[in-house]
């Protein structure tokens, strides 16, 4: 495994993987722009290989400018397109865009699912309470169903176990792939 720093708004790179010695380039960038960008430069400069990236490439609408660009795939916090595979994620989706007229992002569904951790957590610490208490209410929750996934918090860890989203994109298209959640959370 090698390492290589570089800007995403480079116009050129100064290392581009042979293909035949990577499995796959992650491409860790900001947004969906940095990394079509980035995508561009590897491609042109002869890498095809499969590209992995993170949640700053969900944005739909800046792959599906490009359809020219497949073989890659990313994690993010929940698939929000019209065939989601879970319906309480189509049901958050219908219910957002009827109220505020656009449709939702990951991160408004992470949003969503914080004040309902955050209701969760009041539900389970005798009232009157301090704020301070709230860290207690979480730590009591093991499963709670999100729009985002399954959520819950070891006993102890202030770091949420938490499904993740797989998507990938080919010919410009965000499509699901998996949703997992891993069976242990590292400390950072």
């Amino acid at each position: 495994m090698q390492y290589e720093a570089f800007d995403p708004r480079a116009q050129t790179l100064t290392r581009v993987p042979d293909p035949g010695d990577v499995d796959l380039v992650f491409l860790g960038v900001e947004t969906a722009e940095d990394a079509v960008r980035s995508i561009d430069l590897l491609r042109k400069q002869g890498y095809r290989g499969a590209i992995l990236g993170g949640d700053g490439y969900d944005a739909p609408a800046v792959w599906a400018a490009r359809p020219d660009l497949s073989d890659i795939a990313f994690t993010t916090h929940v698939y929000l397109g019209a065939d989601a595979p879970r319906p309480e994620v189509r049901q958050f989706i219908a219910r957002y865009t009827a109220k505020f007229g656009d449709a939702p992002t990951a991160f408004s569904a992470l949003a969503y699912d914080a004040v309902g951790l955050l209701a969760a957590a009041m539900k389970t610490i005798d009232a009157p309470f301090e704020p301070r208490d709230i860290a207690g209410g979480l730590s009591q929750i093991r499963d709670f169903p999100g729009v985002t996934g399954m959520i819950g918090y070891e006993s102890g860890s202030r770091i949420p176990s938490k499904s993740v989203t797989i998507l990938r994109v080919n010919q410009g298209i965000q499509s699901f792939v998996a949703e997992v959640r891993p069976e242990a959370v590292p400390e950072p």
